[in-house]
């Protein structure tokens, strides 16, 4: 099948895509985050000169190489896995932490008991959480 697109089409299509690309690699911003530290920060992701980063971030790149965009698009599955990999750690910590602080609960608690006072909360009233 014949493809009857321009040249202006392509460059429009992929001035879309590196402009996406660049903006999901500094996903999300930090609160009060200026464009100019996105843009930076996005440049250093990909490996790109920061004067690149803005012309591809606000579409004004007369062209896009092939090369070009297959490295922004390898910069943004490589970020993506790092993405995911932190936020499967900070899960982790934060299960961690969890049960740490529920142990210190029922250590508090049996005192309480021992000392013949009784803990506020009933059984039932406990998050279950699967402990190690």
């Amino acid at each position: 099948m014949l493809d009857f697109r321009s040249e202006s089409e392509d460059s429009v299509s992929s001035q879309t895509e590196a402009q996406r690309i660049l903006r999901e690699l500094v996903a999300p911003p930090s609160p009060g985050e200026s464009v100019k530290s996105l843009i930076r920060r996005a440049a250093r992701y990909a490996g790109l000169e920061f004067r690149r980063a803005k012309s591809l971030w606000y579409g004004e790149a007369r062209a896009i190489l092939a090369e070009e965009l297959d490295h922004l698009r390898q910069a943004a599955a490589g970020r993506t896995v790092k993405q995911r990999e932190k936020a499967w750690v900070n899960e982790e910590h934060g299960r961690a932490e969890l049960r740490d602080v529920l142990d210190r609960l029922e250590r508090i608690e049996t005192a309480l008991v021992s000392l013949g006072q009784n803990p506020v909360r009933s059984v039932e009233d406990r998050p279950s959480i699967q402990r190690d």
